[in-house]
Parts: C-alpha cells; sequence; structure tokens
C-alpha cells in the first residue's frame, strides 16, 4: 500500500530548518514550505480563519514572523516536531494580528462617538455602561 503524500512532511521541515540555520538565513525552499502551511493553517480545524477579510495581512504577519525569528528558535536537538513548531508560531501571530485589529476598531470606534456618530455594534455592546446608552 502505498503511503499517502502529506503537503509537507516534517522531516522534510527539520532538515531544511537545520539547512537555513547553518546557512544564517532562510532557504527559498522552507519560505515556499511556510508559505504552504500559513495558506492552509486557515482553513484547520485548531483556527477557522476563513472568514476575516484581512487573512492576507494576518498571513504576512505570520510569515514576517518566521522570517525573523522562529526559524532560528527551532532546536532540531531538543525537538523533533517542527511542523508542529511552525503552526503554533503562524497561530500566536494570527491571534497577534487579531488583536492589532481589534485595538485599531476600538480607537476607531472612539473617535466615531467623538464626532457624535454611530459606531459599531460590538463597541455599542462593549461600552454601553461607558457610553451611558441606556
Amino acid at each position: 500500500m502505498a503511503r499517502k503524500k502529506n503537503y509537507l512532511n516534517n522531516r522534510d521541515l527539520v532538515d531544511e530548518t537545520i539547512i537555513s540555520q547553518q546557512q544564517g538565513r532562510m532557504t527559498d525552499k522552507l519560505a515556499r514550505m511556510l508559505m504552504v502551511l500559513c495558506e492552509r493553517y486557515k482553513k484547520s480545524s485548531q483556527g477557522d480563519f476563513t472568514r476575516y477579510t484581512y487573512f492576507d495581512e494576518m498571513k504576512s504577519t505570520a510569515m514576517e514572523n518566521l522570517v525573523k525569528t522562529a526559524y532560528k528558535k527551532f532546536d532540531s536537538e531538543r525537538f523533533s516536531n517542527a511542523f508542529a513548531f511552525y503552526t503554533q508560531c503562524i497561530h500566536n501571530s494570527y491571534l497577534q494580528y487579531l488583536n492589532y485589529e481589534k485595538r485599531h476598531r476600538r480607537i476607531r470606534d472612539a473617535l466615531i462617538v467623538d464626532f457624535g456618530l454611530n459606531p459599531s455594534d460590538s463597541f455599542m455592546e462593549e461600552y454601553r455602561e461607558k457610553l451611558d446608552i441606556g
């Protein structure tokens, strides 16, 4: 029976990470692997990020974090599962971006209230008592 070919193989990820660490820069092959992982993670059951309209920005933030630090931090002597390591890094980056968006949405809504206009419904619910709106 033929073995099922996954879109990424953990062993390949580990090997490419080691090569990248030895070269002191991320290889093109590892970058392509991580881009595929970022794209596929949005559809996974652990992180359903498909409903966000700014997913491209989330993916860019995740890739930026992976390129800057993540591949350097993976310790192949202590850990053997690069797939899980990178997946967790991507998940954390996505959450980090969502928090960034939430912060900016609150600022926008507060400015809208200052101008006497109606903010978003979520802002109204969250700050109903603060705004003294019945």
